[in-house]
């Protein structure tokens, strides 16, 4: 049976020069995304579908103040390995680190959502952007697919969004975890497909050119008290 994806739209998460980079920030602290070059002509694919469609596209990126005040790594209190012995933020307003590869580079009418945690609602209005939008289901691709990829997913479901992973389009630091990531994303939080899937599952074009959505950047939301 055939699935006509309703109300789609792309997510595009970190696609960020820091994690890609081959003299990336990413790769100078020993860690390296695993096929990640090969995801990024997928993940173009599929965003000038979307574009050629008119169907809404957001990207995500790490953001920190610079002062690096909202980064975990300064927290007190007990960290996650990828953050012990880190306490530089690096992706700060200027840093090159902060930069998508040129290749994915936003459009105008792309919409990116800057974060400081792994999944792409937490402080943000992703949310509610999606919901003016129309959106229903959501095509989520990119790095990492055990980490931020899989942390943007579940907060997706839990919204009441339909969720299509897309396999060929993401990326992470290990196959063993990658795949685990996206056996546990298929088992309980949506579908998981090749990027073939996702464009039969677009439907016929329609012809349209182009987004009309207003080119805006998000900044994480203050939290008080």
């Amino acid at each position: 049976m055939r699935v006509v994806l309703d109300h789609p739209a792309l997510l595009v998460v970190d696609m960020q020069q820091g994690f890609l980079a081959e003299d990336g920030a990413y790769a100078r602290m020993g860690r390296r995304v695993s096929g990640g070059s090969a995801v990024v002509p997928v993940v173009l694919r599929l965003l000038n579908e979307f574009r050629d469609r008119g169907l809404p596209r957001y990207f995500t990126a790490f953001r920190y103040q610079p002062d690096g005040s909202d980064y975990p790594g300064r927290r007190p209190g007990i960290l996650p390995r990828a953050y012990v012995g880190r306490d530089d933020p690096v992706f700060t307003p200027t840093s090159p680190a902060t930069a998508m590869v040129p290749e994915l580079a936003p459009q105008e009418g792309e919409e990116v959502v800057y974060k400081h945690r792994y999944s792409g609602f937490f402080g943000t209005d992703l949310g509610a952007r999606l919901e003016r939008s129309g959106v229903r289901t959501l095509v989520t691709t990119g790095i990492l697919s055990h980490v931020c990829v899989s942390a943007t997913a579940v907060d997706a479901f839990s919204r009441g969004l339909s969720v299509v992973v897309v396999r060929d389009a993401t990326a992470g630091t290990d196959p063993v975890l990658h795949e685990a990531a996206l056996r546990n994303l298929a088992d309980t939080v949506g579908v998981v497909w090749g990027h073939e899937e996702v464009l039969q599952g677009l439907g016929p074009p329609s012809g349209r050119k182009g987004g009309d959505l207003p080119a805006r950047a998000s900044e994480p939301v203050a939290r008080t008290g």
